[in-house]
């Protein structure tokens, strides 16, 4: 069982249908009773971004502010990156806010 539920609904699926060759009922009903065996009674939270898309957001946001650090302008950032100008300053403002908690 994976941690996250979808991954593992979308795998389980997956790996039926290359086995059967195609996607029945009974194949549904089969992955339907694990899923239920595995995951019922469980409450499941589904976030917004999968693991791996959090891991390249804070690659990309070390990567701003790395930038900011350098001396390059917001809106170049911006372009680059292609996100907003206030999204840089909302990651700037993160970092900053997290740097003055380390140092309390």
């Amino acid at each position: 069982m994976s941690c996250d539920f979808l991954r593992d609904i979308l795998q389980r699926l997956l790996e039926a249908a290359q086995r059967d060759g195609a996607f029945t009922d009974a194949l549904a009903r089969d992955v339907e009773a694990q899923i239920r065996q595995e995951w019922g009674g469980e409450r499941v939270y589904i976030g917004k971004t999968a693991d791996d898309a959090r891991i390249e957001i804070g690659r990309r946001n070390a990567a701003i502010i790395r930038d900011l650090n350098n001396g390059e302008r917001v809106a170049l950032i911006s372009r680059r990156y292609r996100i907003s100008r206030m999204m840089v300053y909302k990651i700037w403002d993160a970092y900053v806010s997290q740097r003055r908690k380390r140092k309390v």
